[in-house]
């Protein structure tokens, strides 16, 4: 995969590579994937307070026009059950088109905290996203997002905001999901690949690490892995969790694979 150029990247900190056969696609009518495990997706399902990070690599595809408006990519909230809707948090695209990671503060959508990058994404373009969070309540020194192996901040590549009395994330039953929610406004064509989460607060180095000059990496090379997708099973409508926490996902309404 391709990346942009960043000051970051050191030859001395990039990771090693390995095959990167096969990616899912979202065809942005109602696709998407979805995982049943109710505690690993969870920030800070370990108790460690050690923080909380995602990282993927996704493409706004051209049927995703603007590329990236409402394009939902991870989410975790407002799943109905037990007669209300419930929330942790989500990664998607506003009306414009900036992504934005939010967290829901005790399971309540009008608490939270979110941080929103600058960046008008591309369509047919690929980017490494790396989410990092070190669970801190309204500080926004907390946060920080990579794209393409670049270190986006508050007030430099992106902006940092909140609402509420933050309680800590609560741990409910959503599913997880990746792609679209089913929603015609929320839908948009997405390419997915090599998806995974840290139980930490990943670090500039380690980002760089997983950035790989845009040649994904071994995810396992950071510490604290909790789920990690490869997509490299090709075909069917399983998607295993190499890190054996089984963390497996399947593959909705008819989501597609593409050959690397």
């Amino acid at each position: 995969m391709l990346g942009l150029g960043n000051s970051l990247v050191s030859p001395f900190f990039t990771g090693e590579s390995f095959v990167n056969a096969y990616r899912v696609v979202l065809d942005g009518s109602n696709d998407n994937m979805s995982a049943e495990d109710h505690d690993l997706f969870t920030p800070n399902s370990s108790g460690a307070d050690r923080g909380f990070s995602i990282s993927y690599w996704v493409r706004y595809d051209t049927s995703s026009v603007p590329a990236g408006r409402g394009a939902q990519t991870i989410w975790r909230s407002n799943n109905f059950y037990s007669g209300a809707n419930h929330y942790e948090y989500t990664i998607g695209g506003g009306f414009d088109r900036k992504p934005i990671l939010k967290f829901y503060g005790g399971d309540d959508v009008n608490v939270y905290q979110q941080f929103k990058l600058d960046l008008v994404p591309d369509a047919d373009t690929w980017y490494h996203f790396l989410w990092c969070w070190d669970l801190s309540d309204g500080d926004n020194t907390g946060w920080k997002c990579f794209i393409n192996g670049a270190k986006q901040t508050h007030g430099s590549g992106a902006t940092y905001s909140e609402s509420g009395t933050w309680a800590a994330v609560a741990n409910t039953n959503d599913l997880t999901y990746f792609g679209n929610n089913n929603a015609a406004n929320l839908s948009r064509a997405l390419t997915m690949d090599e998806i995974a989460f840290y139980d930490d607060f990943v670090s500039d180095v380690d980002a760089a690490v997983l950035y790989n000059d845009g040649a994904p990496a071994d995810a396992t090379q950071v510490d604290n892995l909790i789920i990690n997708y490869r997509f490299e099973e090709g075909s069917g409508t399983a998607v295993a969790d190499s890190t054996g926490n089984a963390g497996d996902i399947t593959l909705l309404n008819g989501t597609a694979w593409e050959a690397v």
